[in-house]
């Protein structure tokens, strides 16, 4: 009558724990290019992909993109627990460099346990 569903982690996994995650659609700013796992952050109203001048600038992801954008649109990863090694970055940004960034938005990177 009931089925029982068992899952694990492995090492292909991105979520993390058992925090609840909010997600939103935004529109993605003309020309950008923006893939799934990468950060995030809000200019003009719309989503843009993060570069290396946020990150050494301390402006805080708005989120973590769910998927790559596709028409125009981007789902994001509002709130949550992620895998750090599985983060999308800028060349050069480190993981520690936007970690407590992102843990201001209720956003918290963990490291994988193999």
């Amino acid at each position: 009558m009931y089925e029982v569903n068992t899952y694990t982690k492995n090492g292909d996994n991105f979520i993390m724990g058992d925090m609840k995650i909010a997600k939103e659609a935004l529109d993605v700013n003309d020309g950008e290019n923006i893939v799934a796992r990468s950060l995030v952050t809000i200019s003009g109203g719309k989503a843009s992909a993060y570069t290396k001048a946020n990150a050494t600038g301390g402006v805080v992801p708005y989120g973590i993109a769910a998927a790559d954008a596709e028409n125009g649109k981007v789902v994001v990863y509002m709130t949550g627990e992620f895998a750090g090694s599985k983060l999308v970055l800028p060349d050069e940004v480190e993981v520690s460099t936007v970690a407590p960034l992102l843990r201001s938005n209720g956003i918290f990177i963990k490291d994988l346990i193999e």
